[in-house]
């Protein structure tokens, strides 16, 4: 391979182009492309004719997206030519391009070039969008970062984005200049990056012995760098590769020009090709996991339902901006359909309750937990929320740094400790070495965590959208939407989840916002971040907001000290994960304990504050107007003070404490749907009467859905092929396609879209996708139960819904229930098998 060039800029036509993209980091997994063995054309020459689509123009280092764009566009645009048919519009590069840099090998997201690699994992993931529906790199001065970027996880953008999907990629040999040429004459087009030169500024006219004129990059004996760069390649001569570029039609002879193959052997870094799957094809299953049963079935485990999730769940990066990166984003368009999902809930609510109380939780998880680790927990606690008629939004926030923490303690231990582990009057030294190495090794990336937490809070600039102040704005809007309706506001979180609250509750409460009650759970937070930012709010002040609640559940100081933090089997910390907060992570501590005083700790409550109060007494004082409550765990005490925890880590799976908290919340004797249980089915919302459409309007279709408010986006926009309601239904899309002949139809999530219009049309229900109907199904297939619920009926009988008897029947007799549908695609970074 060359060697990567420094990357530079120039000018071509007046506009700057960058040239940054990056060699594929080696990776066993890529499928390595293999020639047909049939005699290959002496010239291939994929340019397309009559016109069939536009040479592109790059914008900045978006190059990587354009080379694959040029491969798609040559690709269908060729399909629909053979078929006698209209070529196909142009795709977006943009939108590949900003898929690169999400998906790539290399750190961030920022705008500093990709490579090929990452693109195709974009791809495979989401499909790509039309260019029209994508036109701009949201990177750029001067572009609307929010409105550039469409909602990648929008119902109606994956529909469309689902049109053109990936079907197969592999990795050629660059270097086997046969491997390139067999390539070209299966799929007439081969996306590939290289070192380029001087030459390529301008390439030079040739003219061959048949007279014909070529435009062929010259390279010079030592020519002058210029960076990296990715393009197309369309065909092949006897002297070198046609390459379509990206630097619009001025370039070379209408963008395309010819590069010697001596050049291409000498600056190749990565080819490859590729091929378009079958269009409206699912690009990934809802859950991403599967597991065996005891009996041996394949079922889908129920893990982390993304589309599920999104109406639920903030994800935050890093310093608490929305996270751009992963399999789950947060955007501006996300948020919205989560505040219009929560309108059409407590509406129904409401109605039903007799009530005009509206419940908001934000829930905040612990430490020691990734990504995916925190949406788990959003989808356990979910279902048991929506049915006692709260609304959860759950911050799945950066706080793996923990997990990163506790191994690699665990690893500078081995260095240190006895070999058969560590003996019981060994402990408390060990204990000690295990303090002194975090603090010297992994105080920075514990505050490195704290910095997400709190940036999550802080005030936000032009662009910059900061999860907890994003949301408190949101709920502004909402309550100024709601006046009849009162908003009441919840917060409840674990462990170093507590770090997030703090912030959170100054926050909110600056911006005026009423609390009605905040739950910690072996809170991490010091007790020094809770009186600057949580006690004052426990005083009604003029024009802020006020704690009207608030329970801390914190662990008696024999259970700190009978829990453990264990790396697989082994025990390598002999009290509970805050103690090692307290005395490893937290910086100066006291030097008459050696401890940093925190919120979950005992110990901590007893720790004097600067006003001179203990912090358990400010926390009870009858004087401030919140009614402040201590719950030590393990307890027996009355429902609502109740908690079953034995170990820091027992306190959110703890049906006690869970239970404790709604009742605090909710101020009731006992929960409305029962005590607190782990992934129960989300509830569909009740049916409403039926209504008559205003006049002029007719309802021409309808589909449940997941995210009803999602429809807003399809509203008047025209049908994709295939996007027909069998298609929109495998993405959990609503379509509701309205004729209005006088008026425009209510904004989905408004009081009048409470029940769709139409003549005997009852409001939506919500639909649970098949993962859902895995969990908890209806009939022997989940998938028909999601197709029963949107108005199909089966003869055949095997295919009937079955009862709840049925269901506990069958349980108690032990038949295992039918096989589930298998594991979502392999993450194998060249997409399908051959």
């Amino acid at each position: 391979m060359a060697k990567t060039n420094v990357p530079d800029s120039f000018l071509v036509g007046g506009v700057e182009i960058r040239t940054n993209a990056k060699p594929d980091t080696y990776d066993l997994r890529d499928l390595e492309y293999r020639p047909m063995l049939r005699l290959l054309k002496p010239v291939v020459d994929a340019r397309p004719r009559r016109g069939a689509f536009e040479v592109l123009m790059q914008d900045g280092q978006s190059c990587t997206g354009h080379a694959i764009a040029a491969v798609i566009n040559t690709v269908l645009a060729r399909q629909a030519m053979s078929l006698g048919k209209e070529p196909p519009g142009l795709v977006s590069p943009y939108m590949l391009y900003r898929m690169a840099r999400r998906y790539d090998e290399f750190l961030g997201d920022g705008d500093e070039g990709s490579s090929l690699r990452g693109a195709f994992k974009g791809w495979l993931r989401h499909g790509v969008a039309l260019d029209s529906q994508w036109q701009e790199l949201a990177i750029e001065e001067g572009v609307d970062q929010i409105a550039a970027t469409p909602d990648l996880d929008n119902p109606a953008f994956i529909a469309a984005c689902r049109q053109r999907p990936l079907g197969a990629y592999y990795r050629v040999n660059a270097y086997r200049l046969d491997d390139m040429q067999s390539a070209l004459n299966e799929l007439h087009a081969i996306a590939v990056s290289a070192a380029i030169h001087r030459g390529w500024e301008q390439p030079v006219p040739v003219t061959t012995p048949r007279g014909e004129t070529l435009m062929v990059i010259k390279r010079d004996g030592h020519p002058e760098p210029l960076g990296g760069h990715a393009f197309c390649i369309v065909g092949y001569n006897e002297i070198g590769f046609l390459i379509q570029n990206s630097w619009g039609a001025g370039w070379g002879k209408d963008g395309f020009a010819t590069l010697l193959y001596d050049d291409w052997l000498a600056s190749a870094y990565d080819a490859w090709v590729c091929r378009p799957g079958v269009p409206s094809t699912p690009l990934a299953a809802p859950s991403v996991a599967s597991k065996i049963t005891t009996t041996g079935d394949i079922v889908l485990s129920g893990g982390p339902n993304l589309t599920l999730l999104r109406a639920y769940v903030v994800n935050t990066g890093n310093d608490g901006r929305l996270s751009s990166t992963g399999k789950f984003v947060s955007t501006a368009g996300q948020l919205d359909e989560i505040f219009t999902n929560m309108a059409v809930k407590h509406a129904a609510w409401t109605a039903e309750d007799h009530t005009t109380d509206r419940h908001v939780l934000l829930y905040a998880h612990g430490g020691v937990i990734d990504e995916f680790g925190g949406l788990g927990i959003a989808q356990q606690q979910l279902g048991w929320w929506l049915q006692n008629h709260v609304y959860p939004i759950s911050f799945c926030w950066e706080s793996g740094a923990l997990e990163t923490i506790g191994d690699s303690i665990g690893d500078l231990l081995h260095r240190f400790l006895p070999f058969g582990g560590i003996r019981f009057d060994f402990e408390e030294h060990a204990d000690r070495l295990v303090e002194w190495t975090a603090r010297r090794f992994a105080a920075a990336l514990w505050q490195e965590m704290k910095g997400n937490a709190e940036g999550a809070s802080t005030a936000e600039g032009p662009g910059d959208i900061r999860g907890g102040t994003e949301i408190g704005r949101r709920l502004q809007d909402y309550i100024a939407r709601h006046p009849e309706a009162n908003i009441r506001i919840h917060l409840a979180g674990h462990s170093a989840g507590t770090i997030f609250l703090c912030s959170l509750v100054e926050r909110l409460t600056e911006m005026g916002l009423p609390i009605e009650s905040v739950a910690f759970m072996g809170g991490a937070a010091t007790n020094a971040d809770f009186a600057a930012k949580v006690l004052p709010a426990f005083v009604p002040r003029p024009g802020k907001g006020a704690v009207k609640r608030f329970t801390t559940f914190d662990l008696s100081e024999r259970m700190e000290q009978d829990d453990t933090c264990a790396l697989g089997d082994n025990a390598w910390y002999h009290k509970s994960l805050l103690y090692l907060v307290a005395r490893g992570l937290e910086p100066n501590p006291d030097p008459r304990t050696g401890m940093v005083p925190v919120v979950g700790l005992e110990l901590g409550l007893g720790a004097v504050l600067p006003d001179g109060r203990t912090l358990a007494q400010a926390i009870s004082s009858p004087d401030d107007g919140c009614d402040g409550r201590i719950v030590i765990a393990p307890t027996p005490s009355t429902s609502d003070f109740h908690s079953d925890a034995h170990g820091h880590a027992d306190f959110d799976n703890d049906a006690a404490t869970m239970t404790s908290i709604l009742l605090r919340m909710l101020q009731v004797p006992s929960p409305p749907a029962g005590p607190y249980r782990q992934n129960l089915p989300v509830p569909d919302l009740p049916a409403a009467a039926p209504t008559s459409a205003p006049t002029g309007m007719t309802t021409q279709t309808l589909v449940a859905s997941t995210v009803p408010e999602a429809a807003a986006a399809t509203n008047g926009a025209p049908a994709e092929a295939g996007a027909g309601p069998i298609a929109a239904l495998a993405m959990g899309a609503t379509v509701v396609i309205a004729t209005d002949a006088t008026e425009t139809p209510a904004a989905i999530g408004s009081a009048e879209s409470a029940a769709v219009v139409g003549p005997a049309v009852l409001a939506l229900p919500e639909i649970r996708i098949p993962a859902e109907a895995a969990i908890s199904p209806k009939s022997s297939s989940p998938a028909f139960d999601v197709l029963r619920a949107n108005g199909y009926t089966f003869e055949d009988e095997s295919l009937r819904p079955r009862s709840d008897d049925d269901a506990n029947r069958n349980g108690a007799n032990g038949t295992p229930g039918p096989a589930g549908g298998g594991s979502g695609p392999g993450e194998a970074s060249s997409g399908s098998a051959r």
